[in-house]
């Protein structure tokens, strides 16, 4: 591309005795390029040179499989008679670059290098994940079977080695990339900090491998965060509900909380913390509102929720949870009274007054009838019960006098679970 030699714009070509005139429309095309090479730089990009007569160049890439012809560049006269690019402006299996000189509006034939391929490694595609106990991640992929080289020996063609496999783990801002070996189907990725984007990539020196539009849609794994809050009663009565109620809080990236639904969720129980956890109830709930996840109580136990862990798979992402759980929270359990009583509020002294107990759960023990003297409860009488129940006769005594009652069961077990100590609701006598 030295500087273009002036010319006349038009001949004056004698033949005889007639003059005829020519312009420069008609001109001859210029010479086609000669000695045309393409070679890696060491900097692994690609160097295209050429020689010519000094004009101008147009460089193009010629992709016969797909019958198309895409230019490059384009230089002046006053540049060098070379053209630098990375590998990654070509691809496909078959591809050569062709430079044509031009002369005003007259362009040369073309010169083409040899034949040669740029073709990326095929791309890699999950088809599973799953979280393993250690919260590290297993990911297994499938790279499809590229066809032969159809151009074997090509000046360009380089070692295996030059191809690359790696993940790219994203959470919030900091951004991890784990090298992994070329070839390979499966990974165990190193625990991430949740939530965490993992997503596969390949290339080599043409470039990044992209998705074609014959394969399916690539997926990203997402590992989330999914944990749970519970409100547990401090203390119960036997036989009602233990009112415990459930908040779930879901984040798949650090932006915003992921809004779902039909979650399962496990209310687990013990009844100490030497003892194992057993699941007492099962439920679904959503990460929108609370929810209740009551139980009947039995006795004094611990309680917690479990959300199992959780995978879904869409086209897009496989997204994985891990296993998360509350914190034990203890409520007792009191006896319920359903009848403690005489059966008269008021009485004369000496007359017989009857009393009445039934409580749950139906234990054997010895109660006792308490008498509120002002400060505290005093037990006058032992009450034995009997599978919950207890019928005796009193002798009403302190003419004029009202007195507070009530009945008191000692600490037992259901089941082997404790039942603490419990006291009626008070009941009154009138002596008179």
């Amino acid at each position: 591309m030295r500087k273009l030699v002036a010319t006349t714009s038009a001949v004056l070509l004698l033949a005889g005795t007639q003059a005829i005139s020519t312009s420069a429309a008609t001109a001859a095309a210029p010479a086609a390029p000669t000695d045309v090479k393409i070679a890696w730089t060491d900097s692994g990009k690609l160097r295209i040179s050429w020689q010519d007569s000094g004009e101008q160049n147009y460089i193009r890439a010629e992709y016969p499989d797909r019958n198309q012809t895409m230019l490059l560049d384009l230089t002046t006269a006053d540049e060098p008679n070379e053209l630098v690019i990375p590998g990654a402006m070509l691809d496909e299996d078959r591809v050569r670059v062709t430079v044509t000189s031009r002369d005003g509006t007259v362009e040369s034939a073309a010169a083409p290098t040899a034949w040669f391929d740029a073709r990326t490694p095929a791309y890699p595609f999950v088809q599973d994940a799953e979280l393993l106990p250690d919260l590290s991640v297993r990911i297994t992929w499938k790279q499809a079977v590229r066809g032969a080289d159809t151009t074997p020996g090509d000046p360009l063609d380089r070692p295996d080695s030059d191809e690359w496999l790696k993940t790219t783990v994203q959470s919030g801002e900091k951004t991890q990339v784990i090298p992994l070996p070329p070839g390979t189907s499966q990974a165990i990725l190193p625990a991430v900090s949740r939530p965490a984007s993992i997503r596969l990539s390949t290339g080599n020196e043409w470039g990044t491998t992209g998705k074609r539009v014959d394969e399916p849609t690539a997926r990203n794994v997402i590992v989330g965060n999914l944990t749970a809050r519970t409100t547990v009663p401090a203390q119960t009565t036997f036989g009602t509900y233990v009112p415990i109620t459930t908040s779930l809080d879901e984040y798949w990236c650090i932006c915003a909380e992921q809004a779902d639904y039909g979650i399962p969720v496990w209310l687990q129980a013990r009844a100490n913390s030497s003892t194992a956890w057993r699941t007492v109830g099962k439920y679904t709930g959503s990460t929108t509102r609370p929810f209740s996840t009551r139980i009947t109580s039995v006795g004094g136990r611990q309680f917690r929720i479990w959300v199992p862990a959780r995978k879904s798979i869409s086209q897009q992402a496989i997204s994985l949870t891990p296993a998360s759980s509350t914190t034990a929270r203890s409520s007792s359990t009191l006896a319920q009274f359903r009848t403690a009583g005489f059966d008269v509020a008021s009485a004369r002294a000496g007359q017989l007054v009857k009393l009445t107990v039934d409580v749950r759960p139906g234990g054997t023990v010895k109660g006792a009838l308490q008498r509120w003297d002002g400060k505290s409860w005093r037990s006058v009488l032992t009450v034995p019960i009997t599978k919950g129940k207890a019928t005796m006769y009193i002798r009403a005594a302190g003419r004029g006098t009202t007195t507070y009652y009530r009945v008191a069961v000692p600490a037992m077990t259901y089941y082997g679970l404790p039942i603490a100590t419990t006291g009626s609701k008070s009941f009154k006598l009138a002596v008179r």
